[in-house]
C-alpha cells in the first residue's frame, strides 16, 4: 500500500505489562487485550485478508504478508486474543496520520474477525484506541476513510465522541457496491 507520506516510526516502548488486560465479551468469552507479538502474525494477517476480501471497509483490493507488515504493523499494534486458544479475534494499529508537524494526530485501524462481530470487540478497540493514543502522546485521533456504508463503524465513532469533520465523495470503489463516499472523524484527546 502506498501513501502520500513517509511516516517514520518514532515508537515509544510499550510493554505487555502496560496494556495486558483480561476482559469478557458480551458472549461471556474470556479474551486478552495485549501488545502484538510476532506469534500473533498469522491469525492477525488472516483477519486482515478476510476484511480485504470482503471489500467494503478498507481501501486495499489486494494484500500480501509484506504489505500487511508495512501497513498494519509499522508503528503500534495491539490485539485481542481468545483466552482459550490464543488466536487473534481482533486488532488495532495506532500511528500518526500525517508526518512531521502534524504527527500529533493518531490514526487507528480496527479489524475484527467476521465470526466474532457483534460481541463487543469494536467497543474494546475504540476504548483502547482513545486511551492508548493519549498515552502514546498523541493530541487527537482522526479516522480519514470511514465508508458511508460502514454503519457499524460510524455508530462506534459517534458513540465515542468523534465528530464528523469531512466527507469525501466516491472515496472507494467497494466490492458489489460501486463508488461510495467516506466520512472523516476527529476527536481531541485533551481539554
Amino acid at each position: 500500500m502506498t501513501t502520500a507520506y513517509v511516516l517514520e516510526s518514532k515508537k515509544k516502548t510499550i510493554n505487555s505489562s502496560d496494556v495486558f488486560e483480561q476482559l469478557k465479551l458480551k458472549s461471556g468469552e474470556s479474551v486478552i487485550f495485549d501488545v502484538y507479538r510476532e506469534e500473533d502474525f498469522q491469525s492477525l494477517y488472516e483477519i486482515f485478508v478476510e476484511v480485504i476480501e470482503e471489500g467494503i471497509t478498507y481501501p486495499q483490493d489486494t494484500i500480501n504478508e509484506n504489505s500487511f507488515r508495512g501497513y498494519f504493523l509499522s508503528h503500534y499494534c495491539f490485539v485481542v486474543r481468545s483466552e482459550s486458544d490464543g488466536h487473534c479475534l481482533a486488532g488495532i494499529y495506532i500511528k500518526p496520520n500525517f508526518p512531521g508537524r502534524s504527527s500529533h494526530i493518531a490514526n487507528g485501524g480496527l479489524i475484527v474477525r467476521k465470526a466474532c462481530r457483534g460481541k463487543g470487540l469494536g467497543d474494546i478497540l475504540m476504548t483502547k484506541w482513545l486511551k492508548l493514543s493519549s498515552k502514546l502522546g498523541f493530541k487527537a485521533v482522526y479516522s480519514n476513510l470511514v465508508f458511508e456504508t460502514n454503519k457499524a463503524m460510524i455508530k462506534l465513532m459517534e458513540r465515542y465522541g468523534l465528530k464528523k469533520v469531512g466527507h469525501l465523495p466516491e472515496a472507494g470503489n467497494l466490492k458489489n457496491l460501486g463508488y461510495v463516499g467516506a466520512i472523516q472523524f476527529y476527536k481531541k484527546l485533551y481539554e
